[in-house]
């Protein structure tokens, strides 16, 4: 019957659609400074890149309505968003538009699309246009230089999405091309374009040529990244990969360059609660670490952020926050009010383990503990161990913070534990929670917003949008976005 349809996850398909990215080979290049890894590009906390979605007349009609179609592509951006965070980059919304009405792009081929949308729009609520479609056969972005151009023709892209999408890291079309398109707005070319690797060659061959001539090579056995075209080939694209190093390092050096992005994070004047972050001396650039584990003092001496250089903000009341060390799960205290060096080694927080959160105008932080009202100091340009025993904010008082989105994965750190779906709408499920037990709900600011005892699901559907945590039983345990 007409009214039956059978419906396949694009993931499993034994032939792989004939859907590409047709954003053309411009001839550049990238400097040394752009493929490797900076430290202080990284810190995701520092830029927000705003994105302007504009959802077409086919896409509406398909899902019942305007409201139907923004909660799927809300939904969609969410998980677009989450891999830019696993980069260190911070994608927002500014705004959804969905035609209501018949619009004015019609079919054809991406190129057709673009222009269309090139001469729609004359002002952009963001940093980024992109036109939403099922009208052609894959994607298309203005170029690899959108964030903050002076012509914002050269800020938009176009996808061709499909009807569903999967939760990343399981791949989906929907999720990959909308990923895929903003990375070129945001600096990156495609892997097989002859660019990398510091001598103008390609990172894989999955697109069977180069963009430039240089020699093809071979296809990667535990698939593509992001910028690639290996979904094209078996080995597919392995979307845990993310960006891949190369491709990460040009987003990342574009948007920490770009003067035109808005400020968000904690150098925005929010405090990260229950974020997994990074301090990151401004004295000696070095990241601080919970030394042994955690059985000794805090010193800013290491080069990377590994287990021992984590921390969980949690607040604790009054405006302060708690330090929890990821290298053995305990808070950070003043050590003898503040005479001595700074120690992760408390299993609970009193006023020792209490600091205030200080965002300062150059985007780095500072910290004040409570039991003294003195300032944590890198002390001898971070040769020492951390101390609260100054009285004003200077060079050595100061920390970017970096956030890699450590914090909370499906299921925390509670194998038994599960919680699907996210993004969420109407209800939030539940597995591996013991009866009797206490769920909590909280903002991002670590106010309970709701309570339950029901231990197999939990009814979200009148939060209002945004970024939430789950607690069981006081344990933080889940961190979910409510669309």
């Amino acid at each position: 019957p007409e009214n039956v349809h059978i419906l396949y996850n694009d993931a499993n398909l034994t032939k792989n659609p004939d859907l590409s990215c047709e954003t053309p080979d411009d001839g550049g290049t990238y400097s040394e400074e752009e493929l490797q890894d900076n430290a202080d590009n990284r810190a995701n906390s520092l830029n927000c890149i705003k994105v302007y979605l504009e959802v077409d007349s086919d896409i509406r009609a398909q899902k019942g309505g305007v409201i139907n179609a923004v909660w799927y592509v809300t939904g969609a951006f969410h998980q677009v968003a989450t891999l830019y965070a696993a980069e260190g980059l911070n994608y927002q919304l500014s705004q959804v538009f969905v035609w209501a009405s018949q619009g004015p792009y019609t079919n054809g081929s991406t190129t057709h699309l673009l222009n269309q949308f090139k001469a729609r729009i004359n002002t952009l609520n963001g940093n980024f246009g992109h036109l939403l479609t099922y009208r052609s056969s894959g994607g298309l972005a203005a170029g690899f230089n959108g964030l903050c151009n002076s012509n914002v023709d050269n800020s938009l892209c176009v996808s061709d999405i499909h009807a569903s999408y999967n939760t990343v890291p399981t791949y989906s079309w929907t999720i990959m091309v909308m990923t895929h398109e903003m990375g070129h707005l945001n600096g990156s070319r495609h892997t097989h374009a002859c660019v990398w690797n510091g001598n103008n060659t390609a990172i894989d061959g999955c697109a069977g040529f180069t963009e430039g001539g240089c020699p093809l090579p071979g296809i990667p056995s535990i698939g593509g990244t992001i910028m690639s075209y290996c979904h094209l080939t078996s080995a597919g694209i392995n979307l845990s990969q993310g960006f891949g190093t190369q491709p990460g390092n040009v987003i990342r050096t574009a948007a920490t360059n770009a003067l035109c992005t808005c400020q968000g994070g904690p150098a925005g004047g929010s405090i990260p609660y229950y974020q997994v972050v990074a301090f990151q001396a401004l004295v000696n650039k070095r990241y601080v670490a919970a030394e042994n584990g955690g059985g000794t003092f805090l010193i800013a001496n290491r080069t990377v952020a590994g287990p021992w250089e984590r921390f969980q903000i949690i607040p604790a009341g009054g405006g302060y926050v708690a330090l929890k060390a990821l290298a053995n799960n305990r808070y950070v205290a003043a050590e003898a009010a503040g005479n001595q060096d700074l120690i992760a080694n408390r299993t609970s927080v009193g006023l020792w383990e209490k600091f205030a959160w200080i965002n300062n105008s150059d985007g780095t932080v500072s910290l004040r503990a409570a039991v003294n009202n003195k300032y944590v100091v890198a002390e001898f340009f971070g040769s020492q161990p951390l101390i609260a025993n100054r009285t004003s904010i200077g060079p050595w008082e100061k920390f970017y913070v970096h956030s890699h989105n450590w914090a909370l994965p499906e299921g925390g750190s509670d194998k038994n534990f599960k919680a699907w779906p996210n993004p969420a709408d109407h209800y939030l499920f539940l597995e591996g929670v013991a009866p009797g037990s206490q769920i909590e709900v909280l903002d991002v600011q670590g106010k309970v917003q709701l309570r339950s005892d029901e231990i197999e699901y939990v009814i979200i559907h009148n939060l209002a949008p945004g970024m939430y945590f789950l607690k069981v039983n006081g344990d933080m345990k889940y961190r979910f976005i409510k669309q």
